[in-house]
Formats: structure tokens, C-alpha cells, sequence
């Protein structure tokens, strides 16, 4: 989703989260945008809950991640986001085990998830 990746993204994500995070990134395509994003770290990763349900196994993670935020039009100039600016990301995803794969290394696909963002205080 960092770098605007829909074939990536429709490969591990379930329908609805996927239909969620495509969304934005194909109407930047639509006007010619590109991702100028970048993850800087990643920290805190925890599982906080496991359980079944109806469509299989599910974990649900949290985790931080500082990460810098940036739209750029056909030109390059910014038209979204700061690439000075540091943004620390809360992220909650649920992961469900898709039942139709048979590579447990890419059987855990996105089912739901939340993100909440501030500013990186250094």
C-alpha cells in the first residue's frame, strides 16, 4: 500500500480491505500521481489476539512504524504529504489464513485493518 503496488496488494489482502486501500491509490493513478513513500522502521510488533472464525484462523497484530508520506504529480512536485516529515503509524491488522492456499508462506492474507498517525517527535 506504501508504494501504491495493486497486484501486490490484491495478492495479500481479502476483498474488502483490499477494496478499502485500492481505492485512493488508483484515483491518484486516474490523475497521474506516483508514491514517493518510504517505511523507515518498523518496531513493536506484537500479536494481541488469536481466534477462529467462519472463514478460517485469524491473528490480529500490532505494530509502529515511522514512515514518510508523499504524493507526487507527473511533474514530481509534491501535491500530498511532507518528504521532511516523519509520521509514526499505529497499525492493527487482522490476518485470516486463506483456506484455498496451500503455500503456508503465502497463506495469510489481510482482512481487516486500522492505521492511526502523528507526527514523529525527534
Amino acid at each position: 500500500m506504501i508504494r501504491g503496488d495493486l497486484d501486490v496488494l490484491k495478492d495479500w489482502c481479502f476483498e474488502a480491505p483490499y477494496n478499502t486501500l485500492a481505492h485512493p491509490i488508483e484515483q491518484a493513478k486516474k490523475a497521474f500521481y506516483t508514491f514517493d513513500s518510504k517505511v523507515l522502521d518498523v518496531s513493536h510488533a506484537d500479536i494481541i489476539a488469536g481466534k477462529i472464525m467462519e472463514q478460517g484462523p485469524v491473528l490480529v497484530i500490532n505494530f509502529n512504524a515511522q514512515q514518510i508520506m508523499v504524493v507526487r504529480d507527473a511533474k514530481g512536485k509534491v501535491v500530498e504529504g511532507d518528504p521532511d516529515k516523519i509520521l509514526r503509524i499505529m497499525y492493527v491488522w487482522a490476518l485470516c489464513r486463506d483456506q484455498e492456499e496451500f503455500n503456508p508462506r503465502a497463506a495469510w492474507k489481510l482482512i481487516d485493518i486500522s492505521a492511526s498517525s502523528s507526527e514523529q517527535w525527534l
